[in-house]
């Protein structure tokens, strides 16, 4: 359990680690580093996963896996479209969304308990976020919305997924993500986007593909054989938390106490869980 709970909290650093790198993109479109980073996550996936997982994802897979692939994708997509249409504080608030889509995918795939203090601490992260986010909450387009709704739903079914088959081969899922990423930017960028993206953005997206997304879902995937499927949304908000001190630190953004505050409610939801698991499982 340890051991999953570092995995994940080390993909959550690496995805962290976008907000800070997205800040470097000089002049690529939102749908040429959505196709680009998946371009870069697709690549390193031959490095990260082995030849048996890459058999398993083109040759031998499975329905499970391919409908995992299929979600993490559309997790991608609809995260970059309603960052286009209704901004990123919104986008970022609605993720806060994702243990709740989680718990309720794992209870119906798997029959994971839902219980109150899973509700009280995925509560409790939501209002952190929200005020990270300063109350920047705006309007924006019905499409926007509900595409924003749709990023933490199916990053909430992917981690459904890795839990229904947490003893297969789930690692074969990352592939079909990037593939699915890749085809759905291009409709957007066609073969122009391709052409015309400069050599320090193809730099940056390889980044943000091979180690933001790429190690940090590796990682995800492999911490999800053990860890409930709330505790894995709400360990995966950290990356909110690692985000800050990134962007004050190497970004040179200015940092608010509502931000504070709200990481704080952010680490005292996840500690509170995961303490009060450990003292469940001792008395039981």
């Amino acid at each position: 359990m340890i051991q999953a709970r570092l995995l994940v909290i080390v993909a959550a650093f690496c995805w962290g680690l976008s907000g800070v790198t997205i800040s470097f993109v000089q002049s690529a479109s939102p749908w040429q580093v959505a196709f680009f980073r998946a371009f870069w996550f697709s690549i390193s996936l031959f490095f990260f996963l082995d030849f048996k997982h890459i058999k398993v994802a083109f040759l031998n897979t499975t329905k499970l896996i391919f409908i995992a692939g299929l979600a993490l994708g559309l997790c991608f997509v609809c995260y970059v479209y309603a960052m286009l249409e209704i901004g990123v504080s919104n986008a970022i608030f609605l993720m806060a969304a994702a243990p709740i889509f989680g718990v309720v995918f794992s209870w119906i795939l798997v029959r994971e308990v839902i219980t109150l203090k899973a509700i009280l601490a995925i509560g409790i992260a939501a209002l952190g976020i929200y005020l990270i986010v300063d109350g920047n909450l705006s309007s924006g387009s019905v499409i926007g919305w509900l595409t924003g709704i749709g990023s933490p739903l199916f990053f909430g079914l992917y981690t459904a997924m890795l839990r229904t088959g947490k003893d297969g081969d789930m690692e074969a899922a990352m592939p079909w993500a990037g593939l699915t990423t890749m085809i759905i930017s291009f409709y957007f960028i066609g073969p122009s986007g391709i052409t015309t993206i400069t050599f320090n953005d193809l730099i940056v997206t390889m980044v943000l593909g091979a180690v933001s997304i790429g190690l940090g879902f590796y990682l995800y995937t492999l911490g999800s054989r053990k860890l409930p499927a709330v505790e894995l949304g709400l360990l995966a908000l950290l990356e909110i938390i690692f985000g800050i001190p990134l962007a004050v630190f190497v970004g040179g953004q200015p940092i608010t106490l509502s931000a504070l505050i709200g990481g704080s409610c952010v680490l005292i939801a996840i500690i509170s869980y995961i303490v009060s698991s450990k003292t469940h499982s001792v008395l039981e």
